[in-house]
């Protein structure tokens, strides 16, 4: 192991990563792998200059689990915990293993929060990669989300980013064509309604299952920044504890003027989730109304997490496996285990023809 640095997260907490010299693990060569925390690293004994044995957690993830003792140099010293935030600056705070950055304008902090809010499952942005994020923050075209869709294409076009061919990585210009690509992602993305919008921004305790409670119960932004934490309270799944950190956090002036600047820039910050549960069975023709629904495999028509908020707005409940209590399975291209399991328990298949030929119907009924 020759360096150990250490990473900061969109909340602030910082990661020791390892890098080593290069080993094959799991069928690839890796040269980074996690130690988790301090005190990992602490109870491990790990130093730099140590030679360690390394696996995949998950088969997913490299971690350091144990250091050869026999082959430890003289000179090497235990890993003090840092005292200041690598990119900031900042005086840090530990919390037992856990170390933080408290400084909400960290460069580094606000870097991975955008990698974030462009991710997949929040706002889907595609084609910004972490490099072309990394990219735009540190030549300051992002200083705030909504500077995401203010972008201009003859500067993003001159960027570069990561392509992986037989012959390895090799960096290139992102080109014209791609960056009026991420412009028309970006745009499309305005549109994804106030769900994904709170699941994009990373507040405390709000992932993508409270973020469509509240877009059930709060028509728009300006509804759920003046509510109080009472209300927060009486919702479904929502603690004391989560109430008040939203609440808080929903109070606090770079937040709110956080909303101001997306809906300047035009992002949807309505629901169409709004009442969902209270029309759950109106419509003779809504076939979706209280049902329990699976999706799996590719459909042409749909990308997944959007027509899983369509159905949600339509009453029904969009659950990731299948059981008895599944009223029908949507199986698109390439179904794999969830379709068989289907198969197996008797419940109703669809294909994506039946699923169009409802929506269909109840658009026009």
């Amino acid at each position: 192991m020759v360096n150990i640095e250490w990473q900061v997260g969109k909340g602030g907490t910082l990661t020791p990563r390892a890098t080593m010299e290069p080993v094959f693990v799991g069928g690839r060569t890796v040269r980074h792998a996690t130690l988790h925390n301090i005190e990992e690293i602490w109870r491990k004994d790990i130093r730099v200059g140590d030679r360690v044995l390394v696996e995949k957690a998950g088969e997913i993830i490299p971690q350091v689990v144990q250091v050869d003792l026999s082959a430890r140099k003289k000179n090497s010293v235990p890993v003090a915990a840092p005292v200041v935030c690598p990119s900031c600056g900042s005086e840090l705070e530990k919390e037992g293993p856990k170390i933080f950055c408290r400084n909400p304008a960290c460069k580094a902090q606000f870097c991975e929060r955008v990698k974030w809010f462009v991710g997949r499952d929040q706002m889907n942005i595609e084609g910004l990669g972490d490099k072309v994020v990394d990219q735009l923050v540190d030549a300051g075209l992002v200083k705030k989300f909504a500077d995401l869709f203010t972008l201009d294409a003859d500067t993003m076009a001159q960027m570069t980013s990561e392509a992986t061919t037989s012959a390895g990585t090799q960096q290139r210009k992102i080109g014209l064509k791609t960056a009026q690509s991420i412009i028309d992602s970006a745009n499309k993305a305005k549109e994804k309604g106030l769900a994904r919008v709170l699941a994009a921004l990373g507040l405390r305790h709000i992932g993508a299952t409270a973020s469509k409670t509240l877009a059930k119960m709060f028509p728009d932004a300006d509804a759920l920044l003046a509510a109080t934490q009472e209300q927060f309270e009486a919702l479904d799944d929502f603690g004391e504890t989560t109430a008040a950190s939203l609440a808080g956090d929903l109070h606090r002036p770079d937040i709110r003027k956080m909303f101001k600047d997306l809906a300047s820039v035009g992002v949807n910050l309505r629901s169409p989730l709004y009442g969902a549960a209270k029309t759950a069975g109106v419509g003779a023709d809504n076939v979706f109304a209280g049902k329990t629904i699976v999706l799996t495999g590719t459909l042409e028509n749909f990308e997944r997490s959007d027509l899983a908020e369509r159905l949600e707005s339509l009453g029904a409940k969009v659950s990731g496996s299948v059981s008895k209590k599944t009223d029908f399975v949507i199986a698109g291209s390439d179904a794999g285990s969830k379709l068989e399991k289907a198969r197996a328990l008797g419940v109703a298949i669809w294909n994506e023809a039946q699923l169009v030929a409802s929506l269909k119907s109840i658009e026009t009924a």
